[in-house]
């Protein structure tokens, strides 16, 4: 009877040995917070001893490892498989052997993924896209289509009457189904505004536009989604529109919109005085500085953004004698 006991004892330490821990989503998050079945914080770094571990983010579900953020999986045979959107915008490092990445869905790496160990492999039929890196000994699946059908030259938002313009162009379009034109006022949460069609295939220049009627009141970021007739889309780089109707102050910052690198300011000065235009960040440090000496009511200021400015947030101060103004915004 001991000997029994002791038999299946060993057969169940076995057994633990060969069966994978399973981590599922439940919900769409960044890659701690409580949105996997097995866990309520998912760590950031895998013992060596953690094998044949399988990570699956489900269809319906983005899953984003936020910039700075470093994962580290040191066990072998992981698998990674992606039925949804992974969003990788810090660095991912596999240091283990035969690590597999199945991509059904949809990555983005903005960062980096580097596969350390060897017999590393992406497979999958989805799609992987983004302006980060991959590297290290893998091979990949023909199957990974890299490159989405739209080749988008601008998009950009200007203000006219009280309501928002849109324009934006594609230099060639395969397969393309429809935009749709998203805003939000925390670049976390996004609203549908309308969906525009596409032209389906084509090789010429084409341009869009689309006027949001009803914009709502402060900073706004606007992104354009784009969708095949597949279901696979992409996201293009969100821009920034400050909109504020009906305001009675005699200087202030009536609107501000980014378009591509360069930061817009329509400027309102009835103060009668000089005013001043500084731009810094949140340690304090002055990016830039510049003195708005005409006294119309209506100025544009026009500045370069460099690499000071990327992925910051930025506080623009308006200031004379009589008035202060500060608006702030992420540059991402």
């Amino acid at each position: 009877m001991k000997k029994i006991i002791l038999l299946i004892f060993i057969y169940c330490i076995s057994l633990t040995a060969i069966w994978a821990d399973e981590y599922n989503t439940n919900d769409s998050g960044e890659w701690q917070d409580d949105v996997w079945d097995e866990t309520t914080e998912m760590p950031l770094e895998f013992a060596q001893n953690e094998n044949n571990l399988v990570f699956n983010i489900h269809e319906g579900h983005t899953i984003e490892l936020p910039e700075g953020d470093t994962i580290i999986f040191n066990g072998n045979n992981l698998e990674f498989n992606v039925y949804g959107e992974f969003i990788v915008k810090g660095h991912i490092e596999l240091a283990g052997n035969n690590t597999t990445l199945v991509i059904n869905g949809f990555l983005t790496v903005d960062g980096s993924i580097n596969f350390d160990g060897n017999n590393g492999e992406i497979e999958g039929d989805g799609v992987i896209d983004g302006d980060g890196d991959i590297t290290g000994d893998y091979e990949k699946s023909d199957d990974i289509n890299n490159a989405l059908p739209v080749s988008l030259l601008y998009f950009k938002g200007n203000i006219y009457n009280n309501k928002i313009l849109f324009e934006w162009a594609t230099a060639t379009e395969t397969n393309n189904n429809y935009f749709i034109i998203k805003r939000s006022k925390n670049l976390s949460q996004w609203t549908n505004i309308d969906t525009i069609k596409g032209a389906g295939d084509s090789n010429i220049k084409i341009k869009y536009q689309y006027k949001d009627k009803n914009p709502i009141q402060g900073l706004l970021y606007y992104k354009l989604k784009q969708v095949d007739y597949d279901g696979k889309y992409e996201y293009f780089k969100p821009i920034i529109i400050f909109f504020e109707n009906g305001v009675n102050n005699q200087l202030y910052i009536k609107h501000i919109f980014i378009d591509k690198q360069t930061l817009n300011l329509q400027i309102l000065n009835k103060t009668g005085f000089c005013a001043n235009l500084a731009i810094i960040d949140l340690q304090g440090n002055l990016l830039n500085y510049q003195k708005i000496i005409s006294f119309s009511n209506i100025q544009y200021i026009t500045i370069d953004l460099n690499g000071d400015y990327f992925n910051t947030v930025i506080v623009i101060n308006l200031f004379n004698v009589v008035s202060l103004e500060q608006k702030k915004l992420i540059i991402n």
